[in-house]
């Protein structure tokens, strides 16, 4: 059973206090004092207005409620007590491990996506319009994930080798950004060959950057910001 909230348990004793023991007689009080009449001609005075309570600050990301209940969880699945032995359950660790090899699928997929799109509109494969579309919707969803990654490399937690990588994948989608633009910029303009080249050296400086973060992986060495 839930106890007595605080201010109803001191309201309680008060009262006992104040109830008189029987058989004392109460104190004769003094006769009560007459109030002057109001005055009609002064306005009555309007009521106080309650006080505000400030809002406690909600972070963005638990201010949604789908979002709210996912991080709770996963806040509970990370105060678990770590796992002593290989067969436990860790699931901090499960979930940095699919959130790293999300993050490299992302931007390996990316670079195949951006490929694809400009052989597309080459080849006449595609529409110039919806070449166009995929352009802007790509360069905008490779803004987000590159804040999304700079924050993340960013974490106290994640110091070393992690931050380096979520730095490293938050920089190649900065590039796939830049692309992407491109590929729109080009799409406007399918007959104009300077536009064609930007997207294809922008494309390349992805491809080059892709290709040195999963050598510097495979060596083990520090991935290129």
């Amino acid at each position: 059973m839930r106890s007595p909230p605080r201010f109803l348990a001191l309201f309680l004793a008060t009262a006992a206090l104040c109830t008189p023991a029987p058989g004392v007689a109460k104190p004769k009080g003094k006769a009560p004092v007459a109030k002057p009449a109001a005055d009609p001609a002064k306005p009555a005075a309007a009521p106080a207005a309650p006080e505000k309570t400030a809002d406690k600050p909600v972070q963005p990301l638990r201010a949604d409620q789908w979002l709210a209940r996912l991080l709770a969880a996963i806040d509970k699945a990370l105060a678990a007590a770590p796992p002593k032995t290989e067969q436990d359950p860790d699931p901090g660790g499960a979930l940095l491990h699919a959130m790293a090899r999300s993050a490299l699928v992302s931007v390996l997929h990316g670079n195949l996506a951006l490929a694809g799109q400009g052989q597309a509109l080459r080849t006449g494969g595609l529409p110039a319009k919806e070449v166009a579309v995929a352009g802007r919707e790509m360069a905008d969803n490779y803004a987000t994930l590159a804040v999304a990654y700079a924050e993340l490399g960013n974490q106290k937690p994640f110091a070393g080798e992690l931050a380096d990588i979520f730095r490293a994948i938050s920089a190649l989608c900065g590039h796939a950004k830049s692309a992407s633009e491109a590929l729109a910029a080009w799409a406007i303009a399918p007959q104009d060959l300077g536009k064609a080249k930007a997207f294809e050296d922008a494309l390349d400086n992805y491809r080059n950057r892709l290709q040195a973060l999963f050598g510097s992986l495979q060596s083990g060495s520090a991935p290129s910001k």
